[in-house]
């Protein structure tokens, strides 16, 4: 966001300008990246005069010995490398010291020209801008006689409307400047109602078209999978990822890196139903349990819905319509509020089912041994009392998310066999018994892993020091994006975060390590966007005499932090 601005005020730095270049070259690309235009029009910046016909030669000629900052503004192009090492070619004639700016909304139009340079790019992603930032801008936009007394009661609401623009600066000033022009209290009342789509802003919907058609043809359709969800609905993205695979939009091996929605909000007696026969995702909320009639209703829409590849059911205490759900052989994802006994039975027959969720279980005794039937199950989210029987049975080794591992003492299951894992949750570490134990998890070889959260029971003491012993050797492989730590009651760091932390962290979270009184540098974090440090009693004046006062400008802290969370911190 803000791409073409930055690199402006990059361009119309006098520093740079004056001193670092000879030309400065700005090139707004062609959609379809003609590698003539590009170099015609940079020929034209350069002499100042424009060609009848263009060769190449022209060009090269023109840029002997010349050092030039090249600014490609709005790139796609990521198909062709042949392209870019057609352009690279023509540069070749430039003095030492030439840089290129280039400007895109994909990191693989970067990847493409790395590969067509051979070296390495340095890549900085914008992302939305923060709520004073944008509210700024948004002002900045509106006309002087907003300021005025006749205007107060729009003054009230501004910061509400430049709140709906979500951070995006184009968005942020067309909103504002069209305001800016229709000072009736009855249009901002609607975009603030009704938001800003029915403005007449066309040039915001081409920009967003462009991005939308540039997409391949799979993700286009992700993308129109969203509409199923209500306006304002919130994702998680490695949620929305699993739903998409579970609908056959992404391929499991791309997911690395139209459905039709059955929807119940309040009322769990009113149902809108669709072609049945079709029906490829139902999601049905409700916040009491169906009564006799609407569950007999959901119990046939169930038996008709035979291709269902997602269900989702936030519905307390269902129990007939849940009697056929083993018919719905094509189901990869399923989330269900509450199930018991015998209709787990029926889940451990979905032998195609990829995630499986379920709240609570009432089915205190069941045999939980057809969970072995499930033998494509990437993702469990389970209660704490049926995981713990399930990991002591056994499960399939394509697991990739475990939520909530509780370690029980003498319990002898083994995570070394869930070599695929991304995402695990280790509860109740006082229980390992010494670091051979936990040096068995080998969570090291883990190589696909990108979150971890690590917890102990913050009210158990540790008189033998054996939790520093177990952290040290829950070392995660370098590559972890996301690291929480709660209730580790060793006074020492661990040895992995003292010495060199993973350079990969995207988000970090200490909570109730009451006993450090140390903590290592961010500042080489380049990637830590996220950081939360709670009830760390220890620290404070230790941190400050480690680096420096308040007044060092925060050297401790990463570069490109965008939240710090504080609290139960000395000083």
């Amino acid at each position: 966001m803000g791409k073409t601005t930055l690199a402006r005020l990059v361009c119309q730095d006098p520093r740079i300008v004056s001193t670092a270049f000879d030309f400065v070259v700005w090139v707004q690309v062609p959609p379809d990246f003609a590698v003539d235009a590009i170099e015609k029009a940079m020929l034209e910046a350069v002499t100042s005069f424009s060609p009848q016909y263009y060769n190449s030669k022209l060009l090269q000629h023109a840029l002997v010995g010349k050092r030039i900052l090249l600014v490609l503004d709005g790139t796609w192009e990521d198909s062709s490398v042949e392209k870019w090492r057609a352009l690279m070619a023509t540069l070749r004639n430039c003095s030492r010291g030439s840089r290129i700016l280039l400007t895109t909304r994909m990191r693989s139009v970067v990847d493409m020209v790395e590969a067509a340079i051979g070296s390495p790019a340095e890549c900085l992603e914008l992302g939305e801008l923060g709520e004073n930032d944008s509210l700024l801008l948004f002002r900045s936009r509106l006309p002087s006689q907003v300021y005025s007394e006749d205007y107060a009661h729009l003054r009230l609401i501004v910061e509400q409307i430049a709140d709906r623009a979500g951070g995006c600066p184009l968005l942020t000033e067309k909103v504002a400047s069209w305001l800016g022009s229709h000072l009736e209290t009855h249009h901002w009342n609607a975009v603030l109602k009704e938001g800003w789509q029915k403005l007449g802003l066309e040039d915001i919907f081409a920009s967003l078209r462009l991005s939308h058609d540039h997409l391949p043809s799979e993700l286009q359709n992700c993308f129109r999978y969203c509409s199923i969800f209500p306006k304002g609905y919130r994702f998680n993205k490695v949620e929305l990822a699993n739903m998409w695979i579970a609908s056959g939009m992404v391929s499991f091996s791309s997911s690395e890196q139209d459905g039709t929605g059955l929807q119940n909000k309040k009322d769990a007696n009113l149902f809108t139903i669709p072609d049945l026969g079709h029906l490829r995702t139902l999601i049905i909320q409700g916040e009491s349990c169906l009564d006799e009639e609407s569950e007999r209703v959901l119990g046939k829409i169930l038996h008709s819905s035979k291709r269902l590849r997602m269900l989702y059911l936030d519905v307390p205490s269902l129990s007939h319509a849940l009697d056929r759900i083993s018919d719905l052989t094509q189901l990869r994802y399923l989330f269900l509020y509450s199930c018991d006994k015998s209709h787990i039975q029926r889940v451990f027959k979905l032998y195609r089912l990829q995630v499986f969720k379920l709240n609570y279980f009432t089915g205190k005794d069941a045999d939980l041994s057809g969970i072995k039937n499930l033998c494509s199950l990437r993702c469990l989210h389970v209660p704490d009392n049926m995981l713990s029987k399930i990991l002591q049975i056994g499960i399939s080794t394509t697991l990739q998310e475990l939520h909530g591992f509780e370690v029980v003492k003498n319990d002898d299951y083994k995570l070394s066999i869930l070599t695929n894992l991304r995402r695990l949750s280790l509860r109740n570490l006082q229980n390992v018994r010494d670091r051979e134990e936990a040096m068995e998890v080998k969570l090291k070889d883990k190589p696909h892993m990108r979150f971890l959260s690590l917890s102990w029971n913050k009210h158990s003491n540790d008189p033998d020091n054996l939790d520093h012993q177990v952290i040290d050797c829950l070392e995660p492989n370098k590559g972890i994006q996301r690291l929480h730590i709660y209730g580790y009651n060793g006074v020492q760091l661990p040895i992995w975060i003292e010495d060199s932390l993973p350079i990969h962290l995207v988000s970090l979270e200490l909570e109730y390590c009451m006993k450090w009184r140390t903590l290592p540098s961010f500042k080489e974090l380049s990637s830590l966007k996220y950081l939360k440090l709670e009830h760390l009693f220890q620290l404070g004046t230790v941190l400050e005499e480690q680096h420096g006062s308040k007044e060092s400008d925060n050297a401790f802290l990463p570069p490109f932090l965008n939240t710090l969370i504080s609290g139960g911190v000395l000083n």
